[in-house]
C-alpha cells in the first residue's frame, strides 16, 4: 500500500501526506468524536475550538489503554463545517493533525448554528456546546429543510450515540426528535427509530415505557397517515422503504390503530390466503401475537408447504406467539435439525426473544437448554449471535450474571464463547445505561415540549 499512498501524495494539490493520514485510520481501531465549542480571544474575536477524542461505548470499569494504539487514538481528520448563513453548498474544510485546532469565525457565522461533517463526508461524530445544540434544535422545529435529509439523519444519529456514550445530556438528545412529526423522509426516521428502539429495549419494563410509547406513536402518526398501508404502482423505492419502516415502528410501539389495521388484514388473509408482500411479515406477526393456538398451528402447517421467502416470513411470524408453551415448543423445534435446518432456524429462534413479550421466556429456555443450543448453533458465529438476540433486552444484574454463567459453561475454543464475551460487554453497558438514564428519559417525557406532542 505504501506505493499507492506515495503516488496519491504526489498528486495531492494540498500537499497531503496520504500515507500518514491513512495509517491513522488503518492501523488503529475505531473513530473519533469531534467536539465543537465557540470561544473568543482576548481581542474579542470569535473562534471555534475543535477537539477530538476516541469515541467508544464501554462499561465504566473498562479503561482505555491509549498505548495499544500506535497513534494513541488520535486521527488525521478532514474536519468540515458549514453554518446557517453560508448556504448548503458552502463547506469549509480544515485538516486536524493534532488533538485540537482553533478556527476563526466570520461575523456572519457568529449568531447562527454551526454544523460539522455536513453530508456525512467524514467518518466521525460531532458534538457541540449546548448553545449550538439549541440553535440546531430550534432550526429543526421551525424549518427543518434548512438541513438536507442526510444532515438531519446525521444530527439524529449523533445525538442518540453521544447520549449513549455520556457525552450529551439526555434532554438535549431527545429534544432533537421533537420536530419529527413534520418529517417525511426515510433517513432521518431510520436513525430516529434506531435510537427509539434502543430506548424501548432498555425501558420496556419501566413505568416510563407507557409515556415513551405514546410519545413515539404520536410522532409517527403524520407519516403513517401520509404513506398509508396500500402500495401504489407509482411508489418510489424510498416511499416503499419509509412505509415498511414506519408501519413496523408504529406497531412495535403499540399504536392501537396500527395493530387494529394489521389484525384486520390478518383476518382477510385467513379467508383468502392473500396479503400484500410488503406488509406480510408485519401482518402475520401481529395476527400470531393476537391469535390462539389454533391460529398458530394453522400457519405452521401452511409454512410446511411454502417455499423460500414465503416460508421464512411465516416462520418468523410464528416467533411472535404470546402463548408460553407454544413459544417453548417452537424454540425446541428450532433446535431439532430433523424439523428445521440451523441455517434458517437460528433466525426464528432469535426472533422469539427480540420482543418484550418473548424475552423472559427466551432467557429461561436458553438457560435450561444451553448445551443443546451450543451444539446446534455454537460453531458458527452468525448463527449463535442471531440465536442470542434476546440478550439485547437484558437490563438487570440478575440476567447479566446468567449470561456470565453461560459463558463460564462454554468451551473457550468455541464460537459461542467468543460471542458471549462480546455480548457480555454490550450487556454491561446497557445495564449501566438504564441505571444512569432512566429517570432522565422520564423527565424529558414529562416536559412541556414533549407533552405538547401528545
Amino acid at each position: 500500500m505504501a506505493d499507492l499512498w506515495a503516488e496519491l501524495s504526489k498528486v495531492s494539490t494540498a500537499g497531503l501526506d496520504i500515507e500518514h493520514i491513512m495509517d491513522t485510520w488503518t492501523l488503529q481501531k475505531g473513530f473519533p468524536v469531534l467536539t465543537v465549542n465557540r470561544t473568543s480571544d482576548v481581542s474579542g474575536s470569535s473562534h471555534i475550538l475543535v477537539e477530538q477524542e476516541y469515541f467508544v461505548l464501554r462499561p465504566k470499569e473498562t479503561q482505555i489503554d491509549y498505548k495499544e494504539s500506535p497513534f494513541r487514538y488520535r486521527w488525521d481528520v478532514p474536519f468540515t463545517f458549514t453554518h446557517g448563513n453560508s448556504g448548503s453548498e458552502h463547506v469549509q474544510i480544515h485538516w486536524m493533525y493534532t488533538d485540537s485546532i482553533s478556527l476563526p469565525l466570520t461575523s456572519d457565522s457568529e449568531n447562527t448554528w454551526l454544523l460539522g461533517n455536513p453530508n456525512l463526508a467524514g467518518y466521525y461524530r460531532v458534538n457541540y456546546d449546548l448553545e449550538n445544540w439549541n440553535r440546531i434544535i430550534d432550526q429543526l422545529q421551525h424549518y427543518h429543510e434548512a438541513f438536507s435529509t442526510v444532515n438531519r439523519a446525521g444530527i439524529i444519529s449523533d445525538a442518540f450515540a453521544l447520549q449513549r456514550a455520556g457525552l450529551l445530556d439526555t434532554d438535549t438528545a431527545l429534544r432533537v426528535t421533537l420536530y419529527l412529526d413534520g418529517e417525511f423522509e426515510y433517513e432521518p426516521w431510520y436513525e430516529a427509530m434506531k435510537g427509539f428502539m434502543y430506548l424501548r429495549n432498555r425501558l420496556y419494563l419501566s413505568p416510563v415505557y407507557g409515556s415513551l410509547q405514546l410519545y413515539v406513536t404520536r410522532l409517527l402518526r403524520n407519516i403513517v397517515d401520509n404513506v398509508g398501508w396500500q402500495e401504489q404502482s407509482s411508489d418510489s423505492l424510498r416511499r416503499q422503504l419509509v412505509r415498511d419502516l414506519v408501519l413496523n415502528a408504529a406497531c412495535d410501539f403499540g399504536s392501537t390503530e396500527c395493530i387494529r389495521t394489521a389484525n384486520q388484514a390478518f383476518l382477510d388473509y385467513r379467508l383468502t390466503s392473500n396479503v400484500e408482500h410488503h406488509i406480510a411479515l408485519l401482518v402475520l406477526s401481529i395476527g400470531i401475537s393476537s391469535g390462539d393456538v389454533e391460529v398458530w398451528n394453522d400457519l405452521w402447517t401452511q409454512s410446511k408447504d411454502a417455499d423460500g421467502d414465503e416460508r421464512r416470513t411465516m416462520r418468523l411470524a410464528l416467533s411472535h406467539s404470546r402463548v408460553p408453551w407454544v413459544i417453548e415448543r417452537y424454540m425446541s423445534w428450532c433446535l431439532n435439525t430433523s424439523i428445521m435446518d440451523p441455517s434458517s432456524s437460528h433466525h426464528f429462534f432469535g426472533e422469539v426473544g427480540r420482543s418484550p413479550v418473548g424475552h423472559g421466556l427466551a432467557m429461561d429456555f436458553i438457560a435450561d437448554n444451553w448445551q443443546d443450543i451450543v451444539q446446534v448453533y455454537g460453531h458458527t458465529p452468525p448463527f449463535i449471535r442471531t440465536a442470542l438476540d434476546t440478550v439485547q433486552l437484558i437490563n438487570s444484574e440478575v440476567e447479566l450474571q446468567l449470561l456470565i454463567s453461560l459463558r463460564e459453561r462454554t468451551p473457550k475454543t468455541s464460537a459461542a464463547y467468543h460471542e458471549l464475551v462480546k455480548l457480555t460487554e454490550e450487556v454491561k453497558i446497557n445495564v449501566e445505561w438504564k441505571t444512569d438514564y432512566e429517570n432522565q428519559v422520564y423527565h424529558f417525557l414529562e416536559s412541556d415540549a414533549a407533552r405538547a406532542k401528545l
